[in-house]
C-alpha cells in the first residue's frame, strides 16, 4: 500500500516537496498550502489509514512499520532534489525517514527538511500524554491544547468515534518514541513555529540543532500551531526559498 500520494501533476518541476501532516489528519487541511507548492514543485503528501478516504481502515500503530512502508516507496522514486516537510507529528516521521536514508548509504546531498510546529526529538518527552484517553476526551484534550490554533474542530460524539482511532495511534507512537539522540546528520534544516503557539517554544525549535549539523534556519510566523494552513505571503515566500535552495549545489559539491 502506497502511503505517499501525488498532489496535482506529480512529474512537474525540478524539485519535489513531500508533506507529512500532523497527528490524526491526512493532507486535506493543507490543500491551500499544497496548491501553492504545486505551482513551484512536484508535490506529494502522506495519507495514512484511518483518515479521509481510508477512514474505515485500521490505523498503523507501530512507528517502525510505518517508516518502513514510507522508505520502501521512497526507494522506488526517481532521485530528485527533495524537501521533506513535517508538521508536528509529521516531523518525527521526517526525522526517522532521514535516519533510514542515511543508514542505508543513499543519503542525498540535495535533501532538505522543514520541521513545522515541532519540538526536537530530544525534547519530545515534555509533551503531556493523551493517547490513553477515551474518544471524546481525547479530541477535547487536543482542542484544548491548541485552542488558539486553526484546524481544531469542536468535539462531536459521532465524529469522535471516526477520528479518534487515527489520532490515538499517532499520539501513542509519539509518546513512546525513543529517538537516537547521538546521531547528527549533515542535512540542511529549517524549523518553523507560529508566534501564538503556546505548545512549542523557541527553545524546542533550537534543540533541533542537536540532531543536524548542516545549515540551520529558525523562523517564527504569525499564527498558532497550524499556521501553515493559512498560507500567508510570508509562508509562501519561505516555501519558495526552501524549494529554490534544494536545487542549489551543497557546500563543497560545487563544480
Amino acid at each position: 500500500m502506497d502511503l505517499l500520494h501525488p498532489f496535482g501533476n506529480a512529474s512537474a518541476g525540478p524539485v519535489r516537496l513531500v508533506l507529512f501532516p500532523h497527528a490524526g489528519e491526512g493532507p486535506a487541511p493543507y490543500v491551500p498550502f499544497l496548491r501553492v507548492a504545486a505551482g513551484l514543485s512536484e508535490v506529494w503528501a502522506l495519507r495514512l489509514p484511518g483518515r479521509e478516504d481510508w477512514i474505515n481502515q485500521p490505523p498503523i500503530s507501530a512507528l517502525g512499520r510505518l517508516v518502513d512502508a514510507i522508505q520502501e516507496q521512497w526507494r522506488s522514486w526517481v532521485p530528485k532534489p527533495t524537501v521533506l516537510l513535517g508538521v508536528s507529528f509529521g516531523s518525527i516521521l521526517v526525522h526517522e525517514l532521514v535516519l533510514r536514508i542515511a543508514a542505508g548509504g543513499a543519503f542525498e546531498a540535495l535533501l532538505r527538511a522543514v520541521m513545522v510546529s515541532a519540538a526536537a526529538p530530544c525534547r519530545n518527552s515534555l509533551m503531556p500524554a493523551a493517547a490513553h484517553l477515551p474518544n471524546e476526551l481525547l479530541l477535547a484534550a487536543m482542542a484544548g491544547r491548541y485552542a488558539r490554533s486553526t484546524g481544531v474542530s469542536a468535539v462531536d460524539s459521532a465524529l469522535a468515534a471516526l477520528r479518534a482511532p487515527a489520532l490515538r495511534a499517532d499520539l501513542a507512537m509519539v509518546e513512546v518514541y525513543q529517538p537516537k539522540l547521538k546521531v547528527a546528520l549533515p542535512l540542511s534544516l529549517a524549523v518553523w513555529r507560529g508566534d501564538e503557539d503556546t505548545t512549542i517554544s523557541e527553545a524546542d525549535l533550537a534543540a533541533w540543532r542537536h540532531h543536524y549539523v548542516g545549515e540551520f534556519k529558525q523562523r517564527c510566523f504569525h499564527g498558532g500551531h497550524f499556521f501553515l494552513q493559512s498560507v500567508d505571503a510570508e509562508v509562501r515566500q519561505a516555501l519558495a526559498h526552501e524549494l529554490t535552495c534544494a536545487t542549489a549545489p551543497a557546500p563543497g559539491n560545487q563544480s
